[in-house]
């Protein structure tokens, strides 16, 4: 699985040893290298397709030889996250955000039933087309209904 997209609630108090030197971001999948520097996995595995040596210490390094780093995963699933879907008010630990995005209402989703061309609804989008639709409808209804109260009305 890729990297979820997610935001780090109080940024300022993680440690900035649970940040991969590569994208800048919480160690996802970590991976410690044989000089001993951790990376995320994605990371140093595209690092190595151009480098073979460390991106801090320039030192070589083989990726078979990379392993996980176990208390560098287990610090940053303990990391407080907030959901990135926009509306989505879920916070918790980092290792409960894949099990939150398999189920987050707030997921964009193809609603090809609702949507011309195959746009990517989100959750607000879908009820502002909704709440449109609504109108119509209602309109539909209202207006002929108003218009026989103006016909039965005394002059």
């Amino acid at each position: 699985m890729s990297r979820p997209k997610f935001i780090v609630k109080r940024q300022e108090k993680v440690s900035k040893h649970l940040f991969c030197a590569i994208c800048d971001e919480i160690f996802w999948k970590p991976k410690v290298i044989t000089c001993g520097h951790v990376f995320c996995k994605h990371c140093i595995e595209q690092w190595s397709k151009i480098e073979k040596t460390c991106p801090v210490c320039r030192r070589r390094f083989d990726l078979k030889a990379a392993n996980n780093h176990l208390l560098a995963a287990h610090m940053a699933g303990e990391v407080k996250v907030l959901c990135n879907f926009e509306g989505c008010s879920w916070s918790g630990q980092m290792d409960d955000l894949t099990r939150h995005l398999q189920i987050c209402l707030y997921k964009p989703e193809k609603l090809s039933a609702l949507c011309s061309g195959q746009e990517t609804l989100t959750p607000m989008s879908l009820f502002t087309k909704l709440k449109e639709k609504c109108v119509q409808i209602v309109k539909s209804i209202y207006e002929p209904i108003q218009e026989q109260d103006l016909e039965c009305s005394p002059s």
